[in-house]
Protein backbone atom coordinates (compact mmCIF):
# COMPACT_ATOMS: atom_id res chain seq x y z
CA UNK A 1 0.00 0.00 0.00
CA UNK A 2 2.91 2.31 0.73
CA UNK A 3 4.29 1.58 -2.74
CA UNK A 4 0.98 2.67 -4.27
CA UNK A 5 1.17 5.89 -2.28
CA UNK A 6 4.77 6.36 -3.40
CA UNK A 7 3.70 5.88 -7.02
CA UNK A 8 0.96 8.47 -6.57
CA UNK A 9 3.46 10.96 -5.16
CA UNK A 10 5.95 10.34 -7.99
CA UNK A 11 3.25 10.87 -10.61
CA UNK A 12 2.11 13.96 -8.70
CA UNK A 13 5.61 15.43 -8.77
CA UNK A 14 5.80 14.86 -12.52
CA UNK A 15 2.32 16.31 -13.03
CA UNK A 16 3.12 19.48 -11.08
CA UNK A 17 6.22 20.00 -13.20
CA UNK A 18 4.84 18.94 -16.60
CA UNK A 19 1.07 19.52 -16.50
CA UNK A 20 0.61 22.60 -14.34
CA UNK A 21 2.27 25.01 -16.82
CA UNK A 22 -0.33 24.04 -19.47
CA UNK A 23 -3.17 23.63 -16.96
CA UNK A 24 -3.05 27.19 -15.66
CA UNK A 25 -3.59 28.56 -19.21
CA UNK A 26 -6.71 26.46 -19.85
CA UNK A 27 -10.26 27.63 -19.29
CA UNK A 28 -11.83 25.10 -16.92
CA UNK A 29 -15.59 24.81 -17.22
CA UNK A 30 -15.37 21.87 -14.80
CA UNK A 31 -14.71 24.18 -11.87
CA UNK A 32 -11.95 25.59 -9.73
CA UNK A 33 -10.68 22.17 -8.66
CA UNK A 34 -9.25 21.45 -12.11
CA UNK A 35 -7.35 24.74 -12.06
CA UNK A 36 -5.85 23.83 -8.67
CA UNK A 37 -5.41 20.07 -9.25
CA UNK A 38 -1.78 20.32 -10.35
CA UNK A 39 -0.78 23.46 -8.46
CA UNK A 40 0.89 21.47 -5.65
CA UNK A 41 2.09 17.93 -5.03
CA UNK A 42 -0.63 17.49 -2.39
CA UNK A 43 -3.41 18.56 -4.80
CA UNK A 44 -1.97 16.40 -7.58
CA UNK A 45 -1.79 13.42 -5.20
CA UNK A 46 -5.45 13.98 -4.30
CA UNK A 47 -6.29 14.22 -8.01
CA UNK A 48 -4.49 10.96 -8.81
CA UNK A 49 -5.99 9.20 -5.79
CA UNK A 50 -9.45 10.37 -6.81
CA UNK A 51 -9.06 9.34 -10.43
CA UNK A 52 -6.77 6.30 -10.31
CA UNK A 53 -7.60 4.62 -7.00
CA UNK A 54 -11.19 5.68 -6.42
CA UNK A 55 -11.99 5.80 -10.15
CA UNK A 56 -13.96 9.02 -9.78
CA UNK A 57 -14.18 11.88 -12.32
CA UNK A 58 -11.37 10.76 -14.60
CA UNK A 59 -12.53 12.95 -17.44
CA UNK A 60 -13.32 16.07 -15.40
CA UNK A 61 -9.82 17.54 -15.59
CA UNK A 62 -7.64 15.16 -17.56
CA UNK A 63 -9.51 15.19 -20.89
CA UNK A 64 -9.39 18.94 -21.36
CA UNK A 65 -5.66 18.95 -20.54
CA UNK A 66 -4.96 16.06 -22.95
CA UNK A 67 -6.95 17.79 -25.70
CA UNK A 68 -4.94 20.96 -25.22
CA UNK A 69 -1.57 19.20 -24.85
CA UNK A 70 -1.73 15.60 -26.25
CA UNK A 71 1.70 14.70 -24.85
CA UNK A 72 0.19 14.72 -21.35
CA UNK A 73 -1.75 11.63 -22.36
CA UNK A 74 1.46 9.65 -21.88
CA UNK A 75 1.80 10.87 -18.29
CA UNK A 76 -1.84 10.14 -17.43
CA UNK A 77 -1.74 6.75 -19.15
CA UNK A 78 1.47 5.63 -17.47
CA UNK A 79 0.13 6.78 -14.10
CA UNK A 80 -3.09 4.83 -14.68
CA UNK A 81 -1.30 1.66 -15.77
CA UNK A 82 1.35 1.69 -13.03
CA UNK A 83 -1.10 2.35 -10.19
CA UNK A 84 -3.58 -0.26 -11.49
CA UNK A 85 -0.82 -2.87 -11.90
CA UNK A 86 0.35 -2.05 -8.37
CA UNK A 87 -3.17 -2.50 -6.99
CA UNK A 88 -3.57 -5.74 -8.94
CA UNK A 89 -0.29 -7.04 -7.52
CA UNK A 90 -1.48 -6.12 -4.04
CA UNK A 91 -4.70 -8.10 -4.53
CA UNK A 92 -2.84 -11.01 -6.14
CA UNK A 93 -0.32 -11.15 -3.28
CA UNK A 94 -3.19 -11.33 -0.82
CA UNK A 95 -4.83 -14.16 -2.76
CA UNK A 96 -1.55 -16.10 -3.02
CA UNK A 97 -0.93 -15.68 0.72
CA UNK A 98 -4.39 -17.00 1.56
CA UNK A 99 -3.91 -19.95 -0.81
CA UNK A 100 -0.54 -20.76 0.81
CA UNK A 101 -2.12 -20.62 4.27
CA UNK A 102 -4.91 -22.93 3.12
CA UNK A 103 -2.40 -25.36 1.60
CA UNK A 104 -0.37 -25.43 4.82
CA UNK A 105 -3.55 -26.02 6.80
CA UNK A 106 -4.45 -28.81 4.42
CA UNK A 107 -0.99 -30.38 4.85
CA UNK A 108 -1.33 -30.33 8.61
CA UNK A 109 -4.79 -31.89 8.37
CA UNK A 110 -3.49 -34.64 6.06
CA UNK A 111 -0.63 -35.35 8.48
CA UNK A 112 -3.10 -35.70 11.36
CA UNK A 113 -5.28 -38.01 9.26
CA UNK A 114 -2.26 -40.10 8.25
CA UNK A 115 -1.16 -40.51 11.89
CA UNK A 116 -4.69 -41.54 12.86
CA UNK A 117 -4.80 -44.04 9.97
CA UNK A 118 -1.43 -45.50 11.05
CA UNK A 119 -2.67 -45.85 14.64
CA UNK A 120 -5.85 -47.54 13.42
CA UNK A 121 -3.79 -49.92 11.27
CA UNK A 122 -1.56 -50.81 14.23
CA UNK A 123 -4.63 -51.51 16.38
CA UNK A 124 -6.09 -53.65 13.58
CA UNK A 125 -2.79 -55.57 13.20
CA UNK A 126 -2.65 -56.10 16.97
CA UNK A 127 -6.21 -57.49 16.93
CA UNK A 128 -5.38 -59.76 13.97
CA UNK A 129 -2.29 -61.10 15.74
CA UNK A 130 -4.39 -61.86 18.84
CA UNK A 131 -6.88 -63.72 16.64
CA UNK A 132 -4.07 -65.71 14.96
CA UNK A 133 -2.67 -66.73 18.37
CA UNK A 134 -5.20 -69.54 18.78
CA UNK A 135 -3.55 -71.17 21.79
CA UNK A 136 -3.40 -67.86 23.72
CA UNK A 137 0.34 -68.15 24.39
CA UNK A 138 0.94 -64.52 23.31
CA UNK A 139 3.43 -65.77 20.74
CA UNK A 140 2.67 -67.04 17.26
CA UNK A 141 3.90 -70.39 16.07
CA UNK A 142 4.74 -71.14 12.46
CA UNK A 143 1.56 -73.18 12.10
CA UNK A 144 -0.57 -70.31 13.51
CA UNK A 145 1.16 -67.88 11.16
CA UNK A 146 0.49 -70.03 8.10
CA UNK A 147 -3.12 -70.55 9.16
CA UNK A 148 -3.47 -66.78 9.69
CA UNK A 149 -1.88 -66.08 6.32
CA UNK A 150 -5.07 -67.30 4.69
CA UNK A 151 -7.17 -64.74 6.63
CA UNK A 152 -8.41 -62.31 3.92
CA UNK A 153 -7.41 -59.22 5.91
CA UNK A 154 -3.90 -60.58 6.63
CA UNK A 155 -3.51 -61.65 3.00
CA UNK A 156 -4.53 -58.17 1.79
CA UNK A 157 -2.07 -56.44 4.14
CA UNK A 158 0.79 -58.78 3.18
CA UNK A 159 -0.06 -58.47 -0.54
CA UNK A 160 0.10 -54.68 -0.16
CA UNK A 161 3.62 -55.13 1.21
CA UNK A 162 4.37 -57.56 -1.68
CA UNK A 163 5.09 -60.41 0.74
CA UNK A 164 4.38 -63.94 -0.47
CA UNK A 165 3.79 -66.94 1.76
CA UNK A 166 7.44 -67.94 1.26
CA UNK A 167 8.56 -64.44 2.29
CA UNK A 168 6.47 -64.68 5.46
CA UNK A 169 8.07 -68.06 6.29
CA UNK A 170 11.54 -66.59 5.71
CA UNK A 171 10.73 -63.68 8.02
CA UNK A 172 9.41 -66.06 10.64
CA UNK A 173 12.58 -68.17 10.62
CA UNK A 174 14.87 -65.14 11.10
Amino acid sequence: LLLILLLLIIWSLLAVELVQPQNKDLPHEEGEWCLLAFSSVWNATLFFFQTLVAGDSWGACAISIVQYKPATFILFSLALVSVNVGLMNLVLASIVDKAAEAREGSKAERLIQKKKWEQDQLLLWHQIMEDIDTDGSRSISEAELMQGYHNPIVKEILDTMHLSQADVLNLFSM
